[in-house]
């Protein structure tokens, strides 16, 4: 039998097994990741995501413009504080970079899943699908 996948964060997240190894792309300030962590419970978990503003109007209207007022650093500090305990156990490791810049600090062939959600432009989500695989 064939197992349906409801198009929502939550059926993604029903899809990645318990006790996987996994990465997520595009971490922002980390709500999605405290789910993956809540329901899944990875033994590891690679949060990605590069936590800089982009003076492009391609980013014009997102949380990366440099308009939109998010101190990313500010961002990036509250992650590794919210995820600290997990970071010194070693189930959280947090790579800040573009996935193309950090894929090469996970082991090839370590991962049972990837949650993407990064970059949404076709080149930034190509980019992301092709370093996953």
């Amino acid at each position: 039998m064939t197992k349906v996948i409801r198009r929502t964060r939550k059926g993604v997240l029903d899809s990645f097994p318990l006790n996987g190894r996994g990465a997520e792309i595009g971490v922002f300030r980390g709500k999605f990741s405290s789910n993956i962590l809540k329901e899944r419970k990875p033994e590891k978990l690679y949060l990605i995501d590069p936590w800089i503003n982009f003076d492009d109007p391609l980013y014009e209207n997102t949380w990366y413009s440099t308009g939109a007022g998010n101190d990313m650093d500010e961002i990036y500090a509250h992650v590794c504080k919210k995820f600290a305990p997990r970071i010194e156990k070693g189930q959280v490791e947090v790579l800040r970079g573009k996935s193309t810049e950090v894929a090469d600090q996970i082991p090839d062939g370590s991962l049972d899943f990837v949650y993407i959600d990064g970059d949404h432009s076709y080149e930034g989500v190509k980019a992301d699908l092709e370093i996953a695989f």
